[in-house]
């Protein structure tokens, strides 16, 4: 139960800095 939530913890940091990274190089696009 607890290292179900810790991977769905990753997940979402996973998927946050995909999409910072994501939005910067839209930017660098510009």
């Amino acid at each position: 139960e607890n290292k179900r939530l810790i991977y769905s913890n990753n997940i979402n940091t996973v998927s946050l800095i995909y999409l910072l990274n994501a939005m910067m190089f839209i930017r660098l696009d510009e």
